[in-house]
């Protein structure tokens, strides 16, 4: 039953609330409850089943909080992304397949903003494939183990993110600008797949 008073006036289910402790508030900022009541005992507190610490369900949720409301703070996004590196070890599919379906990679100066895994790139590579993909080394530098082996971003462009730029540019007229992009690209993959 939800009995449990939090900060925000409201009553909460153990299972819902948060001790307020500094480091969950540090990362979780002000979107979980946090219980007003101080318990100190912790036997109580793991019987009732109160969260004592932030966990990688609740991270993804906040991540995709973040992007509903348009957050373009990208400290906050850092440290969510820290937190599930550090995490990572026995939760690799989980975290890789919410990446991979949900668009969650916050990379600011981007007109889209947010992005799935498939649709950034760890080099800049703008020169060939111009803003039809997003690029993630100047913006998470300490964070390259994470994207590129964790997540498995490419950390270069590989024939399919050619092909998948080149069937995005054919369903839209293509000015001058863009057709340069596409010739760039032909030249590329021809580098790619010779011999």
């Amino acid at each position: 039953n939800p009995i449990f008073p939090a900060t925000d006036g409201n009553l909460y289910k153990s299972s819902q609330v948060y001790l307020d402790k500094p480091e969950i508030k540090e990362l979780l900022d002000d979107f979980v409850p946090y219980l007003s009541i101080e318990i100190k005992n912790d036997q109580l507190i793991s019987d009732l089943k109160i969260n004592t610490e932030a966990n990688i369900e609740i991270v993804l949720e906040y991540l995709k909080h973040l992007v509903k409301t348009q957050n373009k703070e990208i400290e906050t996004f850092k440290k969510l992304y820290i937190f599930l590196y550090n995490k990572i070890n026995n939760n690799q599919d989980k975290i890789k397949n919410y990446f991979l379906s949900n668009p969650i990679i916050y990379v600011p100066n981007t007109e889209k903003s947010y992005f799935k895994k498939e649709e950034v790139l760890w080099k800049d590579v703008q020169s060939i494939f111009g803003n039809h993909k997003a690029y993630l080394e100047k913006h998470y530098p300490e964070l390259k183990d994470f994207f590129v082996n964790q997540l498995g971003v490419n950390e270069k462009p590989k024939p399919k993110d050619y092909a998948d730029v080149l069937v995005a540019m054919s369903n839209q007229p293509l000015n001058e600008k863009e057709e340069e992009i596409l010739w760039k690209i032909y030249k590329e993959l021809n580098q790619y797949l010779n011999p």
